[in-house]
């Protein structure tokens, strides 16, 4: 009894250590495979994190990210591309602002074409001496903290685009100021191009003889800044003021007549291939001006005395019921082929005078009419009190605006602009309301000898809202698919009484 009890023990006692040793064994089993399970799942982790940075790397580097924005803010065009192609100078961004994420991966996919192109984003909290490295002295073109500063070392130029200049405003149907859209290509690509050239063309506002002064040309000078021109104010009589062959000499409504000295300044300075620009009012006394008038006509420009009216019937012809304010005729010229081509023809003139009709009487100069009327409008003289049409009054076609250019003794081209209203010119709601903007710079690139304006169009910065062209197609579908559901069924029925 005694010793079956001790062989039942022991049976017992050998199948439970036994149980024991299987059931850890199957326990440690257990645990290797999954501590190898949670080292696998760590590694994959691991491999698919880094993988996941190693594609977003070669995505920045390399563009591969697709623009699927509504109004492609991200992407460029095919005259940034040609830039970009070009560069030849490494250019180096400072990204003072950065809070537009738009902005920052359009210039990844600069950086992407071109390894000439580098940027960074700069923290003046912790380097404030950066804004003081990049000072002018025009506040537009100064280092702040809402800018981008471009620099190329191999040129020692900077230059520095505010935010605002990203942004474009129109007046809506209520006559107020709204925001419109955004163009961050054409600021980054023309700031790209200003800082790898050896030089920059200049803008010359004249001063001395009664002309329209700073706060007056704010907005032409602004205009100009934001386009890379360098703007000086001065006389001729300035022992700081060197006129060089590329700048553009700006004439805007004088009151006083130059003295013979300064025709013989200016006109050396056309000798040598200067440009001008000249603003000529209906109250400009031209008559009274002999020594100006003798350097308009060198390129075939005679200015007209009076005020040019449209008439009351040719309500197309101008403003709101102010004949004065004209509506003119934009021509296809050097200067504004594209856009005559495109249709963006809004020019308006409040208050001009007109030039007569040139005449190629010399091989060496030629003049094209850039702006002009109908032949309903009629010329009334400065002193009259009203603008009706009076017996006499000489009528139209009148020309507001001319391009003039000749060959010079030295053989080099001059070229001048003369328009009849200097605010076309310079006055900020004109701007806003019209394509003056563009044919400015058209204009200015035309003098200075500069590559066709590149003209980047903005992108527009509100979504536009989904139309309907055509109910047609879409009553269509409403229409059939309750019926291919309902024949479908029938079909599916018959077949079903059938068996």
């Amino acid at each position: 009894m005694k010793d079956r009890r001790e062989k039942h023990m022991f049976v017992v006692t050998f199948c439970m250590s036994f149980e024991k040793h299987r059931f850890l064994s199957s326990a440690g089993t257990r645990l290797r495979r999954g501590a190898f399970a949670a080292l696998l799942l760590t590694v994959l982790a691991a491999v698919l994190v880094g993988l996941n940075l190693l594609i977003g790397r070669l995505e920045t580097e390399h563009g591969w990210q697709r623009d699927l924005s509504f109004n492609g803010v991200t992407s460029y065009g095919a005259v940034t591309e040609k830039v970009l192609r070009d560069l030849d100078r490494p250019v180096k961004a400072y990204v003072v602002y950065d809070e537009d994420r738009q902005l920052l991966a359009l210039l990844d996919r600069y950086a992407a074409a071109t390894p000439y192109f580098t940027w960074e984003t700069v923290d003046v909290a912790l380097n404030p001496g950066f804004l003081t490295r990049y000072r002018t002295e025009l506040p537009e073109t100064s280092a702040a903290t809402d800018s981008i500063v471009f620099e190329c070392e191999e040129t020692g130029r900077f230059r520095v685009v505010s935010y605002s200049r990203f942004l474009s405003y129109t007046f809506d149907e209520a006559g107020e100021l709204s925001f419109s859209g955004v163009n961050y290509e054409s600021a980054v690509t023309y700031a790209i191009q200003y800082v790898t050239r050896e030089t920059s063309p200049r803008a010359v506002f004249l001063h001395g003889h009664g002309e329209m002064d700073e706060s007056e040309t704010e907005p032409l000078a602004y205009l100009l800044s934001r386009h890379f021109y360098d703007v000086v104010y001065a006389s001729l009589g300035s022992e700081k003021l060197t006129l060089e062959p590329r700048d553009v000499v700006l004439i805007l409504s004088p009151t006083l007549d130059l003295s013979s000295r300064e025709l013989g300044q200016l006109s050396e300075f056309a000798e040598a291939g200067g440009s001008f620009v000249f603003a000529v009012d209906w109250t400009t006394p031209t008559e009274h001006m002999p020594n100006l008038c003798t350097l308009m006509r060198q390129y075939g420009i005679v200015p007209r005395t009076g005020l040019v009216v449209a008439d009351a019937g040719a309500v197309n012809t101008y403003y709101e019921g102010s004949p004065y304010f004209l509506l003119p005729m934009l021509y296809r010229t050097e200067a504004s082929a594209a856009m005559a081509d495109s249709g963006a023809s809004a020019v308006l003139l409040p208050g001009a005078s007109a030039f007569e009709t040139p005449e190629m009487a010399d091989q060496y100069v030629y003049t094209d009419v850039l702006l002009g009327t109908g032949a309903d409008a009629y010329l009334i003289p400065p002193d009259r009190t009203d603008l009706d049409r009076r017996d006499g009054d000489p009528s139209g076609p009148f020309v507001l605006a001319l391009l003039g250019r000749r060959i010079t003794q030295r053989g080099v081209y001059s070229s001048a602009f003369a328009v009849g209203c200097s605010v076309a010119l310079t006055d900020a709601e004109v701007y806003a309301r019209t394509d003056h903007q563009e044919l400015i710079m058209r204009v200015m690139g035309w003098l200075a000898g500069e590559s066709e304006y590149l003209g980047i169009e903005g992108r527009e910065a509100v979504r536009p809202q989904l139309s309907v062209r055509s109910l047609r197609l879409g009553t269509t579908v409403v229409f059939m698919l309750p019926a291919a559901v309902i024949a479908a069924a029938a079909v599916v029925l018959g077949i079903r009484r059938k068996h």
